[in-house]
């Protein structure tokens, strides 16, 4: 419940004092007559610190809190600040209602969305953006409002906010095609359907696609429906993909959640094999996070500490943990 900042290591930078005087010669002043003016430190936001300070992944991960929610399993999960988080659930009412609870699971809020919710996130301004089957909407302080209306003849599965303001979604048709496009403010500015070559970038299926912005710009996907992460560069160009082979796990890799972090990696809640995958941000495997007493990971979202919480598919719990730690 009280938790230390981490320890910033940086390069002290005195002040020094340049006099014209020749090479090998002493120089001298008299104090009195130096001034100076004594000005209070500036404050700069701790989390404008965050970006530059490296954050080393640890060799196991510690759960600091288990929240448990009143519902069977877990769809999808927002951070909002520190210690709130927004829960997408499974069930038969549940895929009505969005929940908000705190750290201690205590529900601090809710809203009834006006069909079935496929996907969550959080903007810049503390805004909630969730995705309806045509639109995607926004909630805060008790109201409600459009803030994107999907093209004709398309679905809103999968959504993000981009570090950008920008806002990531995934789309389908009935024909289960998928594409993702990049919205500011109303205006879709970006489609990544193909690569270079023409191909399609995303398998067709009928499960939807999860969205993501890494600190690069890179677009990185899940794709169920090819139990992969597609990643291209901003440009559309294809950067890697990702099956979970490298892993050398008994079950093969099925996605459902992913989120990237400050360093750019790519953690993936892989529900067969009950982990989490690490890549970096060129798709490289780095290792498996396993968490105690977490099983079917789905549902996975950063606080601004910096603490992943991940949720459940068998018991509707979350488990807030810690897998990084600050160099030093």
């Amino acid at each position: 419940q009280f938790q230390s900042l981490p320890i910033l290591e940086l390069e002290p930078n005195p002040p020094a004092l340049i006099l014209n005087s020749e090479k090998g010669k002493p120089s001298r002043f008299q104090l009195e007559d130096l001034i100076s003016l004594l000005l209070p430190p500036t404050r700069l936001p701790f989390t404008s610190l965050l970006p530059n300070v490296q954050k080393q992944l640890l060799d196991k991960v510690a759960v600091l809190a288990t929240v448990q929610t009143p519902f069977h399993a877990i769809r999808d999960l927002a951070c909002a600040g520190m210690n709130k988080v927004w829960v997408n659930a499974i069930g038969d009412y549940e895929d009505t209602a969005l929940s908000c609870f705190d750290i201690c699971g205590d529900k601090l809020d809710s809203v009834t969305v006006g069909s079935f919710c496929n996907g969550l996130t959080m903007d810049s301004d503390g805004n909630l953006l969730y995705s309806e089957f045509n639109n995607v909407m926004t909630y805060k302080n008790g109201e409600t409002n459009e803030k994107i209306e999907i093209p004709d003849g398309w679905e809103a599965m999968g959504i993000s906010c981009s570090r950008s303001g920008n806002v990531l979604i995934c789309l389908m048709n009935v024909k289960n095609e998928h594409k993702v496009h990049q919205y500011k403010d109303k205006a879709c500015i970006k489609e990544f359907k193909c690569d270079e070559n023409g191909e399609k970038l995303y398998k067709n299926g009928e499960y939807m696609l999860y969205p993501q912005e890494n600190v690069n710009g890179d677009v990185c996907v899940v794709n169920h429906n090819s139990n992969s992460i597609v990643t291209v560069c901003s440009e559309g160009k294809l950067r890697f993909r990702y099956d979970g082979k490298d892993a050398n796990l008994t079950k093969d890799l099925n996605p459902n959640a992913f989120v990237t972090d400050s360093m750019g990696r790519v953690i993936v809640a892989d529900e067969a094999n009950d982990c989490l995958h690490v890549i970096d941000q060129d798709g490289k495997f780095l290792r498996c996070l396993e968490i105690p007493g977490l099983t079917k990971p789905t549902g996975i979202s950063l606080d601004s500490r910096g603490r992943l919480w991940v949720g459940s598919k068998d018991n509707g719990a979350i488990k807030v943990v810690q897998y990084a730690k600050y160099a030093e």
